[in-house]
């Protein structure tokens, strides 16, 4: 009997363990850090029964009410980043986001974005798979004009430089899931378990790992437009190995 003990507790010492991150925001974990620009908020805040992620966008960060070196629109996407500690494999990250009936028609434009960064040491040649949900006029210049506001999810083709927008009329108010999942070969963009983009190539090998994940909101804003101020709720960010079948 000690004899098979023993052989079990050997092959839990030596069954490979793999990264991975699990976040409900009960909290804010210090691993969070600012990325581009800090949005007004990122905290722990109790809505719809639970502690959720609220990130808040404000006019008083849009173009020209931020500090000198601030005012290109890369500064426009204000969140945070953290490290998952190179997740190699196939994986998958995803993030809940709360859209209110009110958001699905509102006059006010807004954004939830969720982004995964390969493990590449060479920032110019990494790899940022992304999709948002948002609210806003498509287009590079009407993006922030506010005169045609439309719900869409949207894509990011990391290889291409391409933005996937499609329009979305029959959305549901309630909690939506974005996931973004490395098969091997490419990276593939669901919206609550439905395949929505798929994008070739995949990261440049041995770089396939997902080294970094982002949850941001877009501040509409330039230099005559102040944008709109608003807040989003995320919850139950999970980064793991072996993306689950999603069919």
């Amino acid at each position: 009997m000690k004899k098979i003990l023993a052989v079990l507790a050997a092959c839990f010492v030596v069954a490979p363990s793999f990264a991975q991150l699990t976040d409900t925001f009960d909290t804010i974990d210090a691993g969070w850090v600012t990325d581009r620009y800090e949005p007004n908020g990122f905290s722990s805040a109790f809505f719809d029964g639970d502690n959720r992620l609220k990130l808040d966008i404000s006019t008083a960060d849009a173009v020209n009410n931020r500090p000198g070196g601030f005012s290109s629109s890369f500064y426009n996407f204000q969140g945070r980043k953290r490290a998952l500690g190179d997740i190699g494999g196939n994986w998958r990250v995803s993030i809940d986001m709360y859209i209110s009936a009110a958001m699905l028609t509102s006059t006010t434009r807004w954004e939830g974005d969720l982004w995964v960064r390969d493990n590449n040491p060479v920032e110019a040649q990494a790899f940022y798979p992304s999709m948002w949900i948002g609210r806003y006029d498509a287009g590079p210049n009407a993006y922030i004009s506010g005169t045609n506001l439309k719900t869409y999810f949207g894509a990011f083709d990391s290889a291409t430089g391409a933005l996937i927008e499609v329009e979305q009329t029959s959305l549901t108010a309630g909690w939506n899931t974005m996931t973004i999942a490395y098969n091997g070969t490419s990276f593939e963009h669901y919206f609550n378990g439905n395949l929505f983009y798929t994008s070739l190539p995949g990261s440049v090998a041995p770089f396939n790992a997902a080294g970094t994940v982002f949850v941001q909101g877009v501040n509409f804003s330039d230099t005559t437009t102040n944008g709109d101020s608003y807040s989003l709720y995320f919850d139950n960010l999970q980064a793991v190995p072996e993306p689950m079948s999603m069919t």
